[in-house]
């Protein structure tokens, strides 16, 4: 419970402060809000100062990284951004600005500047963002009642703050770096993320960025011990930094080889020697590659050298844009679209004015649905031209405009077309600006019909 602060009405009034609970999983002792305030030194058991409902986390005098972290992992948990201000005069010992993540053009919103040695105090706030305020020791320790509480709260705290340092693409060349042995890095909370992180490079020998799977893995290893020579697969890069990867995973083989043309050792399969830019190669990955050419080129020396690749089994053939059966009525437009096409209506359609494009597809075995054309009525009720609606995916149909010269209902309307076979047309060819007009369309004599 917070304590009632002084007032110029008279002298303050302390309320007694309610029992710590014990923290739950996340490190958090109210279940709501993460504690989180060593006040002692780093190489010393952490302990923490709270205050009822009240967090509490002191700003070390002197740097300390360990202490250091877990007030700017309390900032990142509470949803703030934590800059460390260098020291501007002799005097001055430093400062730490939290200032809200959501910050951005026009939302520029005032931040809490904590000084080493001051208290940073979070009152809960319901439904909105906790208030974060900044107190000298002597006026923190003036308002409010403080009762210790275990270090085992610091766990939230710090681990947000190593995760954060760690960042989203982490390898296992990085982690296994120097500067994971000290400053921070030797408290056991933080070093237990990065001991996490570094067995799982040891038991899968994947990139945590990397989502494989196991058949493909499987089947990558099973054609990489075909392969004559000694292989390893590499990421592609942006710039000079192998820490990010932007581009497929390459093949990249330990001697020359030469099958049709050569391949330098130590470059992708992709790369020839006319490239005037190289592939910027990164950190080295058991995962399975992706790019396309060095596949393909892994292909042809395996069948130079009398080998087979093994390939992935074929996908299940997708049925859903199966059309359905017993239409009420159906319209042929073999002599027009080509064979197999045809428009049908079923129950409901003749309402909305609304034919199916429809095609058997002699190679998948059944009749699929292309998409459907749609007659507009205006708002005197009359009858105009005709919307084309293709089918993208299951329950999703997008626009076919009538860009072609002479197929708009209206000159400089693209809407809508101007009959329900050009419509139907239009959802097979999706025609663009510079498409002809199909010739059975175009103008005839006075005795013969024009299209529907």
């Amino acid at each position: 419970m917070q304590a009632v602060p002084e007032s110029a009405s008279g002298p303050r009034r302390k309320e007694p402060a309610d029992p710590p609970r014990a923290p739950d999983a996340s490190g958090r002792s109210d279940g709501k809000h993460p504690v989180a305030d060593p006040s002692s030194a780093s190489e010393q058991p952490l302990r923490y100062e709270v205050t009822g409902g009240v967090l509490a986390v002191r700003y070390p005098e002197k740097s300390d990284p360990v202490r250091d972290a877990v007030v700017y992992g309390l900032a990142r948990i509470l949803g703030y951004i934590p800059d460390e201000n260098f020291r501007r005069y002799p005097n001055d010992r430093g400062s730490v600005s939290l200032r809200p993540k959501e910050n951005g053009p026009g939302h520029q919103a005032a931040g809490t500047e904590v000084e080493r040695g001051q208290w940073l105090v979070v009152l809960p706030a319901p439904r909105r963002r906790h208030q974060v305020l900044a107190f000298a020791d002597a006026e923190f320790r003036a308002r409010f009642t403080a009762s210790e509480v275990g270090e085992h709260d610091l766990a939230a705290a710090l681990e947000a703050e190593a995760r954060y340092q760690i960042g989203r693409f982490p390898t296992r060349t990085y982690l296994e770096n120097d500067h994971f042995r000290q400053d921070m890095w030797t408290h056991p909370v933080a070093r237990a993320v990065v001991d996490r992180l570094l067995d799982h490079f040891r038991t899968t020998g994947t990139e945590l960025w990397l989502d494989t799977d196991p058949d493909v893995q499987q089947r990558w290893e099973h054609n990489q011990a075909k392969f004559p020579v000694a292989t390893t697969v590499r990421t592609q890069t942006r710039g000079a930094d192998p820490f990010n990867p932007v581009g497929p995973r390459h093949i990249v083989p330990a001697a020359a080889l030469k099958v049709r043309r050569p391949y330098r050792p130590g470059r992708p399969l992709c790369e020839t020697g006319q490239r005037t830019t190289p592939v910027r190669l990164g950190l080295s990955t058991t995962a399975a590659p992706t790019c396309t050419g060095c596949l393909r080129n892994f292909e042809r020396i395996l069948t130079a050298h009398g080998e087979t690749l093994e390939k992935p089994p074929p996908e299940p053939v997708d049925t859903s844009d199966q059309a359905r059966p017993n239409p009420d009525e159906t319209v042929d437009l073999a002599d027009k679209l080509g064979e197999g096409w045809h428009l049908a209506r079923y129950s409901g359609d003749a309402d909305k004015h609304r034919w199916w494009v429809l095609h058997r597809d002699p190679e998948r075995g059944y009749t699929r649905e292309a998409g459907y054309v749609q007659q507009h009525i205006n708002l005197s009720g009359n009858k105009s031209g005709w919307f084309a609606r293709f089918r993208a995916r299951k329950g999703l149909y997008l626009p076919v405009d009538a860009v072609p010269a002479g197929t708009q209902h209206r000159p400089g309307s693209s809407a809508l077309w101007s009959s329900r076979v050009l419509a139907a047309w239009g959802v097979k060819a999706r025609p663009g600006s510079k498409t002809p007009k199909p010739a059975w369309s175009r103008r005839r004599g006075r005795s013969q019909p024009a299209p529907d």
